[in-house]
């Protein structure tokens, strides 16, 4: 089943949105984890890539920067709303909008949208940390632990973030 890999804001904006649907929230952190193990699953069962960007290696784990530097003014708050997109159009008038959120349209595939929203929902049953903690034990983030602390840690490629969800996909109950 193959797709065209996603912008990542409109990823996160799935997330959240399925999150206040089901009387849950998501903090960046948990969020920036839930597209990591989302990009993993991905290429897991569909072998395409979910997100069309790269996760740096942070402190805290894997990092979209483009979700971070969106959310980041929630702190650790729960995330309330979708990114938007503000603009100025050809009349300089400003334009505010919120960015979409993918959906089986966007996909090209229904079955694999309703899939997507079924592990999402698994991963916002776990907290950040549970996250946090199964990208830290993972060797893609372990072996870089020098690297990471200096900030000059390579992005990770998609064959380690497959390994990291596949060795983590009994603890995400896929």
């Amino acid at each position: 089943m193959k797709f065209q890999a996603q912008n990542p804001i409109e990823v996160a904006n799935f997330v959240i949105d399925l999150a206040k649907k089901d009387g849950k929230y998501v903090t960046n952190l948990q969020l920036q984890k839930i597209l990591f193990f989302l990009q993993g699953y991905s290429l897991a069962n569909f072998k395409c890539p979910l997100i069309d960007s790269s996760f740096s290696k942070w402190k805290y784990g894997p990092v979209q920067q483009d979700v971070y530097q969106s959310f980041r003014g929630y702190g650790s708050s729960p995330i309330v709303a979708g990114a938007l997109n503000a603009y100025y159009d050809n009349n300089g008038k400003l334009v505010i909008k919120r960015y979409p959120m993918i959906d089986q349209h966007s996909l090209g595939n229904t079955e694999v949208f309703n899939k997507l929203k079924v592990f999402t929902d698994k991963l916002l049953g776990k907290s950040a940390w549970q996250l946090v903690n199964m990208t830290h034990t993972h060797p893609s983030w372990k072996n870089d632990y020098d690297k990471i602390m200096q900030h000059c840690a390579d992005d990770y490629k998609n064959n380690e973030i497959l390994d990291c969800y596949k060795d983590n996909r009994e603890s995400l109950n896929d």
